[in-house]
């Protein structure tokens, strides 16, 4: 992923879908992931290597993305904030903090669901990882005892 251009997409309302489209093969991936482990398909060391290498590669892209849109969302929620604050004290109008934050959020929601969609895959990829690894573990440990 191509982290700059990601962060270009998320700047604009108009290619919010776009920054999305971009982590589609990641999306995709942690969703195959979770079909397998629904079927329970990782049953020898080998297949849960290789599930835990790639989906710790889907993690570290997805984590970068969150970080990404996340920043995004807190500036534009700021600067819009700012606006709104400034603008009351050019005018003669009494400036409401709450009415401001309120106003200022519903400025970045658009930028709030592709945040919430990128940490809901980020999540679910390391909770993948997480039980891939005690897989892992139990699968090593039972063939430690056989050997032994």
């Amino acid at each position: 992923m191509r982290i700059y251009e990601f962060e270009n997409l998320c700047r604009d309302e108009n290619t919010l879908d776009k920054a999305l489209e971009m982590l589609h093969d990641d999306f995709v991936r942690v969703d195959e992931y979770a079909e397998m482990a629904k079927s329970s398909v990782f049953n020898n060391a080998e297949s849960i290597k290789k599930a835990l290498i790639e989906l710790s590669g889907v993690f570290a892209n997805l984590k970068t993305a969150s970080a990404v849109i996340e920043t995004v969302k807190k500036n534009k929620e700021l600067r819009k904030y700012h606006e709104l604050k400034m603008s009351c004290e050019k005018g003669d109008t009494k400036f409401v903090s709450a009415s401001a934050e309120k106003d200022a959020s519903y400025h970045v929601s658009l930028e709030r669901r592709v945040r919430n969609v990128v940490n809901g895959y980020v999540d679910a990829a390391e909770k993948s990882i997480t039980a891939l690894q005690s897989i892992l573990k139990d699968e090593m440990r039972e063939r430690n005892q056989k050997q032994e």
